[in-house]
């Protein structure tokens, strides 16, 4: 594996009390370059360009995913039970679904940045640069949430799970092929994730839990 000097903080809420979500944050650094993991929209939004939505409202409600997005968004589904579903908790009330908890997403072109948001529970991902993984992250809160991804080194295929059970739901995806957006924003998020208060880490099976094709 491509050696990457991990360095986690965790970021809480100042509504702890009431429940709402957590964010697990982690900032992975080497030579080469730095992949960042945020919750804040905003801040991803103000580090990327050329964004590209999909939102599952394209095709119909109960279509299996494969390569319906390949011709519109050089994107591949190839896992094994990913499709659209229903659900007023989304935005736009489709979202993506899927029954063994884990969606393998792969790209033609490498990109910078990927976001998932309105996502369900809690959600673990690997980001690969060919065969290598180059990170990884857990995100976790109550909806709506939003975890976001900006790397300074192309990535071409992220696998999500959700590690505490066997169903994993998210709302739109956003992703960029163009480089991120240099200024202030980037150095704020460095210093924000550097002064993160340690929180409590909660007790998960997700590793062992997680399929035999994630390894």
């Amino acid at each position: 594996m491509h050696q990457i000097n991990r360095t986690i903080f965790t970021i809480t809420t100042i509504h702890r009390l009431l429940a709402l979500p957590v964010l697990l944050a982690a900032l992975s650094q080497s030579a080469a370059g730095a992949i960042t993991y945020t919750d804040q929209k905003d801040l991803w939004l103000s580090q990327t360009t050329g964004v590209e939505v999909i939102t599952f409202t394209e095709h119909p409600v109960g279509t299996w995913l494969d390569d319906h997005y390949h011709e519109s968004h050089g994107l591949i589904f190839a896992g094994p039970t990913e499709f659209i579903t229903h659900d007023t908790a989304f935005h736009d009330l489709q979202g993506m679904k899927t029954f063994t908890g884990v969606a393998d997403l792969r790209f033609d072109t490498p990109i910078t940045a990927f976001a998932f948001d309105n996502y369900f529970g809690s959600v673990n991902l690997r980001l690969y640069s060919g065969d290598t993984q180059i990170g990884f992250a857990q995100f976790f809160g109550l909806i709506p949430n939003f975890g976001g991804i900006l790397s300074t080194i192309p990535f071409d295929r992220i696998v999500l799970w959700d590690p505490s059970d066997a169903v994993l739901f998210i709302d739109d995806i956003m992703f960029t092929h163009a480089p991120l957006v240099p200024g202030p924003a980037a150095v704020w998020l460095l210093l924000t994730l550097a002064a993160g208060a340690p929180c409590r880490r909660r007790r998960r099976r997700a590793c062992a839990a997680s399929p035999a094709y994630l390894t």
